[in-house]
């Protein structure tokens, strides 16, 4: 199990237990490796528990700040403390007054109940009281950001802003935010005090994997990765996933913690910065990996995020040592009800920069945060009937190694 694995209810996170199948085949004590779409960084954690020294990179502010918490060894004292606080409701119910946190920025309608925003508004003044070191601050930050998921009026089933039916949000307003927060922050102090920490190391930044090479420089100097392990995203965010939408959400809350007032970004702006978040004009080579429709629409987000995976495998495959692997697990997502074939689009482009496919093998997608069907009529569903489509059932692991460098 990998460390604080179930601290946040991030999407489309890698089966804990494939991330650790992985590190155990393909990394070895001391290496250097990267994931340039890290995420909550289970494949690193993985790898860190090996001895090695990992990277971790991410778009999403939110992904950064949730693994930079699961990296963190506090002696968990103050943390302690504030669940003191927490165990009478009582006691800090009117912590808030006068406290008018803006939770929702750039928001046309209420994503949380009033009982929720009056809840959430104490918590983040109870944690700004508490004098919290910068490692118990990355772990409540955390724990707040996860806690904003549950209480929101956002659907359990679905990462992207498809709201609670109506009749259903009373019993939002029943949902206690003090109770979730204090009973994930109860989790991690328990793991954190019976886990041995790290063997290796992992660091997270927030950035662009399309300028992974020139990211890795400023961050490792010259140094190339001995592995790279990664799940990239399957399509562009606004399409499948969707990171930006509850993101937004949990990072508005977030940002009024002392400290983290630079980590709000818009749902909108995060979203465009995942591959193919920024439509482009697209050539007639998405043909031999995708046969759908000639909806304009379609063929814009299929090859806007091709052509963006394709920045992304030159970008790993350079800054990947001579020997080394490159570990991916992906999907074959559907656009339009037609599966879209990641695997002999990668396996092109990383063969024509000198890697060489080793390994692939197939497996049922489990474990995953991933809806195996989701209801196209999602955002505007009052009142009609659901209209599923089939998502993903299998994921593939490919295992790329670049040629070793020819002695003279």
């Amino acid at each position: 199990m990998t460390a604080l694995k179930c601290l946040h209810p991030y999407p489309a996170m890698i089966a804990d237990e494939l991330a650790s199948t992985l590190a155990a085949q393909y990394v070895s004590p001391d290496n250097f490796v990267v994931d340039p779409f890290c995420g909550t960084g289970r494949t690193l954690l993985a790898a860190a528990e090996l001895g090695a020294h990992c990277l971790g990179v991410d778009v999403n502010p939110l992904a950064v700040l949730v693994l930079q918490a699961k990296t963190q060894r506090p002696d968990c004292i103050g943390l302690e403390k504030l669940l003191g606080r927490l165990q009478t409701e009582g006691a800090v119910a009117d912590l808030a007054a006068g406290k008018n946190y803006d939770l929702e920025p750039d928001r046309k309608v209420a994503w949380f109940t009033a009982s929720g925003r009056r809840e959430l508004r104490t918590l983040i003044t109870l944690i700004n009281s508490e004098p919290l070191n910068v490692a118990e601050l990355k772990i409540a930050a955390a724990v707040l950001s996860a806690t904003v998921r549950d209480v929101s009026l956002c659907r359990n089933d679905q990462w992207k802003l498809h709201r609670v039916r109506s009749e259903s949000r009373s019993r939002c307003s029943r949902r206690s935010s003090y109770g979730i927060f204090a009973r994930r922050l109860a989790g991690v102090v328990a793991e954190i005090r019976r886990s041995p920490g790290l063997s290796g190391s992992v660091a997270a930044v927030r950035g662009d994997a399309r300028s992974l090479s020139a990211l890795m420089a400023r961050v490792k100097g010259t140094e190339a990765a001995d592995v790279v392990l990664t799940s990239p995203p399957y399509g562009d965010s606004r399409s499948t996933v969707g990171y930006g939408a509850v993101s937004g959400i949990c990072l508005g809350v977030v940002r009024h913690i002392t400290g983290f007032s630079d980590v709000y970004v818009q749902g909108g702006i995060i979203d465009r910065l995942c591959l193919g978040g920024a439509p482009m004009k697209i050539g007639p080579s998405i043909r031999r990996f995708w046969s759908g429709s000639d909806d304009r629409g379609s063929v814009m987000r299929v090859g806007s995020y091709l052509s963006d995976l394709e920045v992304c495998g030159n970008e790993i495959a350079k800054a990947l040592k001579p020997g080394g692997f490159a570990v991916f697990v992906i999907s074959r997502r559907r656009v339009g009800g037609v599966p879209l074939f990641l695997d002999k689009f990668l396996k092109e482009i990383l063969t024509s920069k000198g890697m060489v496919l080793e390994h692939s093998f197939t497996r049922l997608l489990e474990g995953k945060r991933t809806p195996s069907s989701v209801d196209r009529r999602a955002r505007s569903r009052e009142g009609k009937a659901a209209t599923l489509v089939a998502t993903m059932s299998e994921e593939i692991i490919m295992a790329f190694r670049k040629r070793a460098l020819r002695a003279r």
